[in-house]
């Protein structure tokens, strides 16, 4: 009874000691009760051993214990529902999400079965442990706990000349114990004076030893540890080395400057070739284009070597260099940044496309300068609306194609677009405030900072070029409605050379050359609807689980709809617009026929000519007259889909110059 009275006496005083703890206001505590599974450890006896009941993570860790929760016998499990309830509501009555949860214990199962309790109710959390064990890296447990830091003053294997021939052993518990026992039989031994260790071997290693970080990867625990930098006499640690840091110097082993060389020769010489061999890129790559493509192959390799050295800066206290563990943001900052060489090479590319559009259509249908100056259009600073048909009803089609041209100048279309875009960010800052800003997994004050550069780059423009190509597409379709509402004069000697092609009178041809303008027009613009989708979908690629800690919040997922929907919506309209001017043409053909009813016998050849001409508008199938499964649009909505669009996508790419 009195042993009892003792027992009682002296939980009474721990209970006491932890109300008495103090944490500062942001930190909350929380408690759980040990053995969740309430489940009996193996004996370690022989006969025993078959009897007592196995711990559940011998069976794949503990994840089918899980999923009962009854709240009755041994098994402590339904306490970790309520722990999660109570944390949501904390979060409710707090100010605002945990940021970070760590789950302390001595039971690595029950830490396991804690983070598969917590993980998907909080996603945006980081979590943290302490004592490494190979079974909170098995691949059964990684969805629940890959990214989990762990702190550890001992790894799974100690540096190889301490380690060999022994394997890694399962958790850092036993690593100590192997430690310790090297330290009591005398294999190391403390050296008078320095603080240093001694190998049998003779071999010297440093004797104090350093804490390690971890985080659970894709391939195992992945070391974190902020060594500092080694000074050319110091001694090496009794700890594994990380194999991304230089043993000779300390800092991250990073692709040497001698390797860049080799790559960018070996794509230069392969460029070089390429344009020897090809005619069509030989004739391509003469003068200012040329120019161009070494101005960006330059620009490339200064981002190339700004982004490896920025991943430095921050040493081995900041992000790994790695890209397939699943624990570094760099692989997302390097989508970002090609999203953003995309960018400007879609930038060049479609005013080039349009230029060479330009010309060749001055040419096709001779849409001369005018001998007279033509008036600027009238129009918004903000849209182009106030382009409307002539009051007259009828238009010379130089005089409209040189309107258009007008509204299309980089001025103009920088006077449209960039106030769209200013007021689309502060759309997007908006549902950012209202949902939540994105998680941003970085390590140190570099990685921050270079991360949020180009990823603001990148941001700025993906929407410029969103907003570029949906301003080209609307004046497109803004041309294509003046010409439904207005009769075009085109110039004579066009309608005269078409009919002698087509062999009809050319009083019939006027309809045919409208069609086949939109046509060409539109193959360019329609074109370009590929360009917002593919930066899109690599800065949706770029926020995926497989490199990181990455989430997708509402407001995120708004952004990236409304981005893809307003491209793709503009496209949409654009080929309606297309297809309702086809369809006016045939209404006005089928007018004249209908007005050809009883012609003398002189015009009897007249119904068949534009019978004829009828045949051929239907059957044009270029630009955005194509079907919908060949039109971009549809390789455009299908890219997110993996094969289909990637089919579409290659096709197109196959076919820019």
């Amino acid at each position: 009874m009195r042993q009892l009275r003792e027992a009682v006496a002296h939980s009474s005083t721990r209970i006491d000691a932890l109300r008495d703890e103090q944490y500062p206001n942001w930190v909350h505590r929380y408690s759980y009760l040990a053995g969740l599974d309430g489940e009996l450890p193996p004996k370690d006896n022989g006969k025993d051993a078959g009897g007592a009941k196995s711990k559940p993570g011998d069976k794949g860790f503990g994840v089918e214990a899980v999923v009962e929760e009854t709240p009755v016998g041994r098994s402590q499990l339904d306490y970790l529902r309520r722990l999660v309830e109570q944390l949501k509501r904390e979060e409710v009555t707090s100010d605002g999400e945990f940021k970070a949860i760590g789950v302390l214990g001595s039971d690595v199962y029950d830490k396991l079965m804690i983070l598969q309790a917590l993980r998907k109710d909080f996603p945006h959390a980081l979590f943290f442990t302490t004592d490494l064990d190979s079974r909170l890296t098995h691949s059964s447990q990684l969805s629940w706990t890959r990214n989990l830091v762990i702190a550890s003053h001992f790894g799974l294997e100690l540096t190889p000349a301490l380690q060999t021939p022994i394997p890694p052993f399962r958790d850092s518990y036993q690593t100590a114990l192997f430690y310790s026992v090297l330290r009591a039989v005398d294999s190391l031994e403390a050296v008078p004076g320095p603080n240093a260790l001694k190998l049998s071997t003779g071999a010297l290693f440093s004797g104090e030893v350093m804490p390690r970080l971890y985080e659970v990867g894709r391939h195992g625990a992945v070391d974190l540890s902020a060594d500092p930098v080694l000074a050319a006499a110091a001694l090496p640690s009794i700890h594994l080395p990380r194999s991304d840091v230089d043993p000779a110097t300390g800092a991250l082993s990073l692709p040497s400057m001698r390797t860049l060389g080799l790559l960018l020769s070996a794509a230069s010489l392969m460029f070089l070739c390429a344009i020897l061999i090809n005619s069509q890129l030989w004739s391509l790559c003469r003068g200012r284009t040329l120019a161009s493509l070494l101005a960006m192959l330059v620009l490339t390799a200064v981002m190339v070597v700004a982004f490896l050295a920025g991943a430095r800066l921050d040493g081995t206290s900041g992000e790994p260099f790695t890209f397939t563990d699943g624990i570094s943001v760099w692989p997302t900052t390097s989508l970002r940044l090609f999203a953003f060489v995309l960018c400007v090479i879609f930038f060049a590319h479609s005013w080039w496309r349009l230029w060479e559009s330009d010309r060749d259509m001055i040419r096709r249908f001779r849409l001369r300068r005018l001998a007279t100056l033509v008036p600027r259009p009238s129009g918004f600073w903000i849209g182009i609306h106030h382009w409307l048909p002539h009051s007259s009803d009828h238009a010379e089609a130089r005089q409209l194609w040189h309107e258009y041209r007008w509204l299309g100048t980089w001025q103009d279309r920088a006077w449209r677009v960039v106030p769209q875009v200013g007021v689309y960010g502060v759309f997007g800052i908006a549902l950012m405030l209202l949902f939540g800003f994105p998680v941003t997994p970085c390590r140190g004050s570099a990685c921050f900072t270079f991360n949020y550069i180009i990823l603001g780059v990148s941001v700025v423009a993906m929407t410029l070029l969103m907003f570029y190509v949906v301003d080209a597409t609307r004046l497109c379709r803004r041309l294509i409605k003046i010409m439904i509402q207005t009769t075009i004069e085109w110039p004579r000697r066009l309608l005269t050379r078409e009919a002698a092609e087509l062999e009809v009178d050319p009083a019939y041809v006027r309809e045919w050359v409208g069609v086949q303008f939109i046509a060409k027009r539109t193959e360019v613009i329609s074109a370009m609807i590929y360009y917002p989708f593919v930066i899109v979908f690599l800065m949706a690629v770029a926020r995926h689980s497989y490199f990181d800690r990455w989430d997708f919040p509402a407001g995120l997922l708004v952004i990236f709809t409304l981005n893809a929907l307003y491209a793709f919506g503009n496209g949409v309209l654009l080929r309606r617009s297309a297809e309702e001017a086809k369809r006016e043409a045939v209404r006005q053909l089928k007018r004249r026929l209908k007005s050809l009813s009883g012609a003398p016998v002189s015009q009897q050849g007249q119904p068949q000519q534009i019978e004829r001409m009828m045949e051929l508008i239907e059957q044009t199938r270029d630009g955005a007259f194509l079907p919908f499964t060949q039109h971009p649009l549809f390789g455009a909505i299908a890219l997110p889909t993996g094969g289909t669009g990637l089919v579409f996508l290659l096709e197109y790419l196959a076919t820019l110059f």
